[in-house]
């Protein structure tokens, strides 16, 4: 069942654990609720029907990645089992016409509940399924910014195409993909694996917080940035999620 119903294949592959459950409340829904708060403010049903919109889109690539992509990779991540396999070369056109439904189901409920972010929501889910479509054809460094690209649109997406402000967009990634995308081009598969050498990313990411919110304290200071305040409420409460589970680790392993 975890092919067909939305979130449930997301939590049965990616948030193996209750740790990985936990950093996602923290790393997504948290800081992902309080830009919502911030720029809609319409209700909680609102916020689901975005989300629903989002991970229905996204949870079609992580489903072609893990089902069609390891059959053409040396040394794949395997996160489906073979009765799985098996499973999903049964009834893949059925998966995927669920899966898009999904994607249909979310759009036409925010049309008719919610008609004025119509557009900017239904833009962000196309738009993951076109970027998906480009990442899941390609295995070279390229796949770099377009795994950063994907961040900004599951986290910031909808709110780029509502303000069209390439500042907003700029520190959007600051917040949260730039950092990420710097971990994922660490792997050996790279060859920016040569030249980014981060030994330890808990504390890379904790030093690298404190910069960003001493950046965008500078730049709302001098009237450079637009929306100065919440960028800065976000990069702090990144910087103490950040700061506690390095300590936590660094306790943890002492």
């Amino acid at each position: 069942m975890f092919f067909y119903i939305p979130f449930y294949y997301l939590f049965r592959t990616r948030l193996v654990g209750k740790s990985a459950k936990f950093a996602w409340i923290f790393t997504y829904i948290i800081p992902t609720y309080v830009v919502y708060f911030y720029m809609m403010n319409a209700g909680f049903m609102l916020y689901f029907l975005l989300l629903l919109a989002t991970f229905s889109a996204y949870e079609l690539g992580y489903i072609y990645n893990d089902a069609e992509l390891v059959k053409k990779e040396n040394n794949p991540t395997l996160r489906l089992s073979q009765q799985e396999h098996v499973f999903y070369e049964k009834n893949k056109k059925f998966i995927y016409s669920i899966r898009l439904l999904w994607v249909v189901i979310s759009n036409v409920m925010v049309f008719c509940l919610y008609k004025e972010y119509f557009i900017f929501i239904l833009l962000n889910s196309l738009s993951i399924l076109l970027v998906y479509v480009v990442y899941n054809s390609i295995r070279n460094e390229f796949n770099i910014i377009l795994y950063s690209l994907l961040l900004i649109l599951k986290y910031f997406g909808v709110y780029v195409f509502m303000l069209g402000d390439l500042g907003f967009l700029f520190v959007s990634w600051l917040l949260y993909p730039l950092c990420n995308t710097l971990d994922f081009a660490t792997k050996a598969r790279f060859f920016t694996s040569h030249y980014l050498k981060i030994d330890n990313f808990d504390k890379f990411r904790v030093q690298y917080y404190i910069f960003l919110v001493m950046l965008i304290y500078i730049l709302g200071y001098f009237d450079s940035l637009p929306y100065s305040e919440f960028f800065n409420v976000l990069a702090l409460y990144f910087l103490v999620y950040r700061t506690l589970l390095y300590l936590f680790v660094v306790k943890k392993f002492r």
